[in-house]
């Protein structure tokens, strides 16, 4: 395994690190701003969140056309075409920061027309502006965080967003504890992006080399080019927003802000296993812009299907491991809560569909690492729009359990059909080749799920943390020698070389 291999792989171990660290304060926190913010300060919390993802829509997909473009531009052995798109990247995100801070100033004015009461009229301008204002501040930190990638040091990405993440949570955890509301929750939210895009770029300037952002070094032709790539990756991005980022919007227009208490909880926890498995597989899209960049087509594909059988491994044992783990955690988490009935179903059902999300992070990170993004981006905005569309009146009719599992049905149909066709055409295989090869990697870690069930009810019967941790640390161990079995003989001693390197590196 070659250099850009070995920081791949540490890359994946550090951002899956810093998933398990993000996960463990949002579950430490959120019990804490349930009772001090109330259920509906926590449902507007969920829902200002919700709506600012929207502000990412701003991004119009630059983000990754930088990590694309940088990234061929090093497999080319080009070093000033990679300075032209960063700097060119720079100055368009600049420039969108101004039309965040406009639309920011709408939406602040805009709450007079929206709330009646002047307490919630003020509570809701400064919460709204004051995030609207850092969003459009730290927009040009979206470059480096690209240039990181590009380099693939998701390493120091995940890094700084675990000791900022952390930070936050404790400024979170304190304001609240000391009588702050919903204002003071998003003030320390705010900080916490500030430093974080301060620090992004100090740490671009020392992997990338001195950066050049002067106007002068702007290229007409790069940015055509970005463009051209990013109207997909936008349109991807629309999507995504449509999927993960309306389910509390819908649920606050068809009901409360109190409705959307339940639904948030839920959420926070069946989008888990697809997170670990991104984080461990979906930093590959610069080795495979890099392989594509040097006209490897037979690399391409070999390293392809090696993330894909990583990909469908980890998709089963974290769906499994969720599954099992689902009643006693909450059992621990939020106790006798009065919906803890709904949020459980909710749970179990939501991690059927990310299931289907995460079998296809391979898939993701090659469409957007050979400019193959715009089928995806046209299957996701039909999905995205299928999901709003049909979600509100299944919200009206079946309430939660109606949108869930129109969310299942569809992720199913668009994420196992829709685009494995596109995967093989991509890699130039049938797709009777790709459905073989995705059963075979399925079948081998499926054969450890009964294994792990039948290790749950015998050691989560007293549902306790200490329980819960001790049987995460013993599945993960006999799952991780498990699946290192069932490698290939040549992946498992890649695999085994690079962690000894790394291990010898960080030694010395």
């Amino acid at each position: 395994m070659n250099s850009v291999g070995r920081r791949l792989l540490f890359g994946g171990a550090f951002r899956a690190i810093s998933q398990v660290l993000i996960v463990v304060v949002g579950f430490v926190l959120v019990p804490v701003m349930v009772q001090h913010l109330g259920p509906e300060m926590f449902g507007a919390w969920a829902v200002i969140g919700g709506f600012l993802g929207y502000f990412t829509l701003l991004d119009l997909g630059l983000s990754s056309a930088v990590i694309r473009f940088v990234s061929r531009s090093h497999g080319a052995n080009d070093p000033q075409g990679a300075d032209e798109y960063i700097c060119s990247a720079f100055w368009l995100f600049a420039v969108l920061s101004c039309v965040a801070l406009v639309i920011t100033l709408v939406i602040v004015v805009s709450c007079s027309w929206i709330w009646d009461d002047p307490v919630e009229i003020h509570r809701y301008r400064v919460a709204f502006g004051l995030a609207g204002i850092t969003f459009s501040l730290t927009m040009v930190s979206r470059c480096f965080v690209g240039t990181l990638m590009a380099h693939v040091r998701h390493d120091l990405l995940a890094l700084v967003e675990s000791i900022v993440r952390i930070l936050v949570a404790i400024g979170m955890y304190v304001a609240l504890i000391y009588g702050g509301k919903l204002i003071s929750v998003v003030a320390v939210h705010a900080t916490g992006n500030l430093v974080k895009s301060v620090v992004f770029y100090a740490l671009a300037q020392r992997v990338h080399g001195r950066l050049l952002l002067r106007w002068a070094h702007i290229s007409r032709d790069k940015t055509r080019e970005m463009f051209k790539y990013s109207v997909f990756s936008f349109s991807a991005q629309v999507s995504n927003l449509l999927r993960f980022q309306s389910g509390s919007l819908m649920i606050a227009f068809v009901h409360t802000m109190k409705a959307v208490e339940p639904f948030a909880i839920a959420e926070r926890i069946f989008y888990l296993p697809s997170q670990f498995v991104i984080a461990l597989c979906g930093a590959a899209t610069p080795v495979l812009s890099s392989k594509e960049g040097s006209g490897d087509s037979e690399g391409l594909r070999r390293a392809f299907f090696i993330i894909h059988r990583y990909a469908c491994g980890l998709a089963v044992f974290f769906t499994a491991m969720g599954m099992v783990c689902c009643g006693p955690f909450l059992k621990c988490w939020i106790g006798n809560h009065s919906s803890v009935t709904l949020i459980t179903w909710l749970i179990q059902v939501g991690f059927i569909g990310t299931f289907f999300e995460s079998l296809q992070v391979a898939t993701l990170t090659l469409l957007f690492g050979v400019s193959k993004n715009r089928q995806y981006a046209t299957i996701n905005m039909i999905q995205g729009v299928l999901l709003v569309g049909v979600g509100i009146p299944m919200l009206y009719w079946f309430d939660l359990k109606g949108l869930l599992v129109l969310y299942v049905v569809l992720n199913c149909i668009f994420k196992m059909i829709a685009v494995s066709w596109i995967a093989a055409r991509t890699l130039e295989v049938t797709l009777l080749h790709y459905y073989r090869k995705t059963c075979e990697y399925l079948l081998l870690p499926g054969i450890f799920v009964p294994l792990l069930y039948i290790g749950g009810r015998v050691m989560l019967q007293q549902a306790t943390y200490g329980s819960l941790v001790l049987f995460g640390i013993l599945g993960s161990t006999a799952f991780s020698l498990f699946f290192l079995l069932v490698l290939p003989r040549d992946l498992r001693s890649s695999l085994l070389n690079a962690v000894g390197r790394i291990a010898v590196k960080n030694r010395a």
